[in-house]
């Protein structure tokens, strides 16, 4: 019996652990990415639905290959440096731009912002 726990002991030490390294790795490499994700919004509605123009206004990098928005209200994604959206009712809404890009590596890198929205009409 003891045999066999050595034996599950050293297989156990012989597995790799998981790549630690790399992941520390693209987290720093994604810290030196050559664009962002922060934006701005302005509420250009004036009734309800209540339309919001949001814009991506950190660096623009050729590196960038896609904008997704989440505007936090359920509704389908938006997509693109600048977007439009209607909110059904007035409200305070969490919105995330995720900023996916290319590092100089080859690897792909997302970044992502989330502010709290509020959105009435004008």
């Amino acid at each position: 019996m003891r045999k066999l726990w050595l034996l599950v002991f050293a297989v156990i030490l012989a597995l790799p652990i998981s790549s630690c390294k790399k992941t520390t790795d693209d987290i720093t490499d994604c810290l030196v990415a050559d664009f962002g994700a922060n934006f701005e919004w302005e509420v250009t509605g004036s009734s309800v639905p209540i339309t919001v123009d949001f814009r991506y206004t950190s660096n623009v990098s050729p590196n960038i290959i896609s904008y997704t928005w989440k505007f936090g209200d359920g509704t389908a994604d938006g997509s693109g440096e600048k977007v439009t959206h209607e909110y059904a009712k007035a409200g305070i809404y969490q919105v995330t731009l995720y900023v996916k890009g290319k590092l100089d590596n080859g690897d792909e890198c997302t970044k992502s912002m989330t502010k709290d929205v509020t959105v009435q009409p004008k």
